[in-house]
């Protein structure tokens, strides 16, 4: 059976993560909160986690890179 839930494509300006799942509860809970426009969800699929888990992957490395040559720490 398919999962009715979501997964959080870009939270936005929210305490949401990026590739956070939530119910469909939740989503009505957090667009009241934050507003509908706030942040984006997707149909949950393992595929559709799996490809955020990467892409997340990359851009927290990216970010440690940047801040490694900003700081001019290379540890």
């Amino acid at each position: 059976m398919p999962s009715k839930d979501f997964l959080v494509t870009e939270p936005g300006l929210t305490d949401l993560a990026l590739s956070q799942r939530l119910s469909p509860a939740d989503v009505a809970e957090k667009q009241q909160y934050f507003g509908e426009d706030a942040f984006t969800v997707a149909p949950y699929t393992q595929q559709l986690q799996r490809t955020l888990k990467v892409q997340y992957k990359k851009e927290h490395e990216a970010f440690l890179k940047a801040r490694r040559e900003r700081t001019g720490i290379f540890a």
